[in-house]
């Protein structure tokens, strides 16, 4: 009787368990880091976290600014990784494409992704040049 009883309460408990662990899985979200060689000396980065966007305000939508309103200039993709990490996101994955025209170009795209707070906005911390009026 004691055994039987005892997995009974093992056979209920175990569902229990499974939704206690089902419910703490992290919020994650995700945004894409956009690089495109510019120069020899610094690398155009697009953030996208998903926002809307324009045709004809496309690039200033997506690109980040400081708080002068200037954009910011990187060096590299990892310059653009090194800020995004400082503001919490979290490497996932990296990918190159190519632009063709007339002088092939790589295209970078990096995502990463971040665990958000409620009520924290996905893009918190990055201001867009977009946003300048």
């Amino acid at each position: 009787m004691k055994k039987a009883l005892f997995i009974l309460l093992l056979l209920t408990s175990m569902p229990l368990h499974y939704i206690a662990a089902e419910s703490k899985t992290p919020n994650y979200v995700y945004c894409e880091i956009i690089g495109t060689d510019n120069s020899v000396n610094n690398i155009t980065i697009d953030i996208d976290f998903g926002q809307k966007k324009n045709f004809w305000s496309l690039h200033r939508n997506s690109q980040p600014i400081d708080q002068n309103g200037e954009v910011i200039k990187f060096n590299s993709m990892i310059d653009a990784l090194n800020y995004m990490q400082k503001l919490g996101w979290e490497f996932t994955q990296a990918y190159v494409s190519v632009l063709d025209g007339l002088s092939k170009t790589n295209v970078f795209h990096y995502i990463l992704k971040k665990e958000l707070k409620d009520g924290e906005p996905i893009n918190n911390g990055v201001r867009f040049l977009g946003e300048m009026k």
